[in-house]
């Protein structure tokens, strides 16, 4: 039986507004783990470790970088800007995960 995670809005940021909206994010961020993970699976990442989450984290920084700041055209349009920040936000949960060991228990 899974577990269950709850995410407790009660305004203890200052806004419940906020706090909702991020935790919206925070399912978006989730959903679009387990859709890449699915797709991927353990080893690009097991291969490299923290190095290999460093890399494609900074793929994504250059990829925001040229479509943000140099406003440059967007020459894959299935990848847009709000994936590719779920995408780095992603990685660097995924980072946690390889530091902590938890990512070697992946079955």
């Amino acid at each position: 039986m899974a577990e269950k995670y709850e995410l407790k809005i009660d305004g203890l940021s200052g806004s419940v507004t906020i706090e909702k909206d991020m935790a919206a994010l925070l399912v978006d961020l989730f959903e679009t783990f387990k859709k890449k993970q699915a797709c991927y699976g353990k080893g690009n990442i097991a291969k490299f470790g923290e190095i290999g989450t460093l890399v494609r984290a900074y793929d994504k920084i250059e990829r925001l970088y040229n479509l943000v700041f140099k406003k440059a055209e967007n020459k894959l349009p299935e990848e847009t800007i709000n994936d590719t920040w779920l995408d780095l936000a992603d990685y660097a949960l995924i980072a946690l995960l390889v530091r902590s060991g938890a990512w070697e228990r992946i079955e």
